[in-house]
């Protein structure tokens, strides 16, 4: 409630490097800690402060329906609809 975010936003991914047994550890070949937890966060773009973050549990049940087709979507508009 204290932080006015610029009217920029960016929402990235982060792998958080990690060993530890889960059901949602991911394996990203191309990052330098292969495996690790990945987290979606939404940033100001002008001080790249973290305003909302979301865990990759996986792919989510009910695959193949109309709603399921549009997850990028779906997780940009949940991570920036606060602002």
């Amino acid at each position: 409630t204290c932080y006015v975010p610029s009217d920029a936003l960016t929402v990235d991914e982060q792998l958080m490097p990690t060993r530890a047994r889960c059901k949602f550890r991911q394996y990203m070949p191309s990052k330098p800690g292969k495996y690790g937890i990945k987290i979606f966060w939404c940033c100001d773009l002008k001080t790249a402060y973290p305003l909302k973050g979301e865990v990759y549990i996986g792919r989510q049940s009910g695959s193949g329906t109309a709603a399921s087709k549009n997850v990028t979507r779906e997780l940009v508009k949940r991570l920036v609809t606060p602002w």
